[in-house]
């Protein structure tokens, strides 16, 4: 399969789906940035195809903020059936930011929330066969983006060079062992105006 370059989503609306252009591939990551609305109950990921007889859901991501403790569900939906739910704890706080990264393995999907590893989903369905992203219900959405990780210090050539209202945003989450940032995540957002 080709190796796809994809824009990130700036700010989308809830509900947003969107295509991953060339599917999943292994070693790719979706980068999700976005808030918990302070009255939510929960929201959702999901990472799935369409089919002959509807849509499959390769991963479905749910933390839940209604029912007893925090937790998140994990699950697939395949040919009109749910899976067994697996369930991880939830370190989503209502009102607070966060970026959720799912780093796609040969095995699994690696999950990890504000820099830390969360769960990971082993595959239940192909992940080749996932070409879209849903996201929807109690969130706000900053950033969605699709990739190959990159390692520090980095250099590419930009193409066309920069030109006004050409954007450069750059994402990161700070190492374990950082001793200069505080953030979770870090952001930045250069603007040729």
């Amino acid at each position: 399969m080709a190796d796809c370059q994809q824009y990130p989503f700036l700010s989308p609306s809830i509900p947003f789906i969107g295509p991953l252009l060339g599917g999943l591939q292994e070693g790719k990551t979706l980068i999700i940035i976005g808030r918990v609305l302070p009255n939510a109950d929960k929201f959702t990921v999901d990472l799935q195809h369409a089919t002959g007889c509807g849509t499959d859901i390769a991963l479905h991501f749910k933390p839940h903020f209604d029912d007893g403790p925090t937790h998140i569900v994990f699950n697939t939906f395949e040919k009109g059936n749910w899976g067994p739910e697996e369930k991880s704890t939830c370190p989503f706080v209502k009102g607070q930011p966060f970026t959720l990264e799912i780093h796609v393995t040969k095995e699994a999907y690696k999950v990890s929330v504000n820099g830390q590893h969360l769960a990971d989903y082993k595959h239940r369905i192909s992940f080749t066969l996932v070409d879209t992203i849903l996201v929807h219900q109690m969130v706000e959405l900053d950033f969605i983006a699709y990739q190959k990780p990159v390692t520090v210090p980095y250099k590419t050539l930009i193409s066309d060079g920069m030109k006004s209202g050409k954007d450069i945003v750059i994402h990161g989450v700070p190492n374990a062992d950082s001793k200069r940032s505080k953030s979770p995540a870090t952001e930045i957002i250069l603007m040729c105006l």
